[in-house]
């Protein structure tokens, strides 16, 4: 029996591209518009942890909890937040 490894290296990542239970910390928001200010209102904004609790079947919506809240976004809201993380 062969032995395998898993490697997990700290790298960024989109939002959108996490999958089911993996989480990281936000480390950017690309958007200077009402959507950024929407989303920090919420208490998305860098620093924080996100984790990804549910993905819908098509892709879309995303639900994600940041500091005990559970939130949805549209993919292309979570393609504007760029998290850092150990993902393998």
């Amino acid at each position: 029996m062969e032995n395998y490894s898993i490697y997990y290296i700290s790298m960024t990542k989109r939002l959108n591209k996490l999958h089911k239970g993996e989480k990281g910390i936000i480390s950017l928001i690309e958007d200077n518009g009402p959507f950024n200010r929407r989303i920090r209102a919420m208490g998305i904004m860098p620093g924080s942890e996100v984790i990804v609790k549910e993905i819908a079947p098509l892709g879309d919506p995303i639900n994600i909890i940041v500091k005990g809240l559970s939130i949805a976004l549209r993919n292309k809201e979570a393609q504007k937040i760029i998290v850092q993380g150990t993902f393998c």
